[in-house]
């Protein structure tokens, strides 16, 4: 099963490496990522 969860300061590390794996591999849109909310919690 798949669960989501909103990014928190809590799972700052484990938020910026899984954005970090797409970014390494050429793919810079994570869809349903929240990646706005990504860019602006973790600068």
């Amino acid at each position: 099963m798949i669960r989501l969860v909103r990014p928190t300061e809590a799972l700052k590390e484990q938020a910026l490496e899984f954005k970090q794996e797409f970014f390494d591999n050429g793919e810079f849109v994570i869809n349903g990522s929240e990646i706005l909310v990504l860019r602006r919690a973790f600068r």
